[in-house]
């Protein structure tokens, strides 16, 4: 009972380790992509002056 309850518990902490994975590479692309973003406005504005 003891080992299922372990491996149990072992494939949610795989499975959550995975999901925050997944969802911290989309937030790193989000954040990029709108750094990105910013930069090329900067960019944008300081070749105007």
């Amino acid at each position: 009972m003891r080992r299922l309850l372990l491996r149990a518990l072992l494939l949610l902490r795989a499975t959550l380790l995975l999901r925050l994975r997944l969802l911290l590479r989309t937030q790193a692309l989000l954040l990029r992509t709108l750094l990105l973003r910013q930069l090329l406005r900067l960019r944008a504005q300081a070749s105007k002056l």
